[in-house]
């Protein structure tokens, strides 16, 4: 009986820690929609999630109807982990950052293997000029494949245009 109790507390510590792991990757956000998509599914393994958040000032309720609503300016960037708040010298950081993960990467892998992919997540709400640094310093680091996250025809919340999905 103490094994099967055992085991019971190491699914529930196992499931609380890949929980943890999987929520830090996410960001609330909205995702800009696409007519025409070339979909990749992106893999577990060999990818760094760099998510672009938009400033919402407080009190700001945002949903499905008004997806929109804030004003456009990057509040911070975070790459897996690693919150990088949008202020002087940000774009260094997030260079470092990027081009330090590509050398661990690179090490891993060894020369001649698949090469990092980058799944860039930004708000909907943001300015481009906002996400064109944060492409720069993905080009800067040395990553070429990136991948740019965004909700398939149909699915997602609303981008103001027709009715919200119930």
């Amino acid at each position: 009986m103490t094994a099967m109790i055992d085991i019971t507390f190491l699914l529930i510590v196992f499931f609380m820690l890949v929980n943890r792991i999987m929520s830090e990757e996410s960001v609330r956000m909205v995702l800009p929609k696409l007519d025409d998509p070339r979909v990749v599914e992106p893999g577990e393994e060999g990818r760094i999630v760099i998510n672009a958040i938009a400033l919402e000032p407080s009190g700001m309720v945002r949903d499905a109807a008004h997806p929109l609503a804030p004003q456009g300016t990057l509040a911070a960037v975070k790459v897996g982990l690693r919150l990088i708040p949008f202020a002087p010298g940000w774009q260094s950081q997030l260079t470092e950052e990027l081009r330090l993960a590509h050398e661990r990467f690179s090490e891993q892998r060894g020369a001649g293997e698949e090469e990092l992919e980058v799944i860039l997540r930004a708000d909907a709400a943001l300015r481009y000029e906002h996400v064109e640094p944060i492409l720069e310093s993905i080009a800067a680091a040395g990553l070429t494949r990136i991948n740019l996250a965004a909700y398939l025809p149909g699915e997602g919340p609303t981008m103001g245009l027709g009715q919200a999905r119930e």
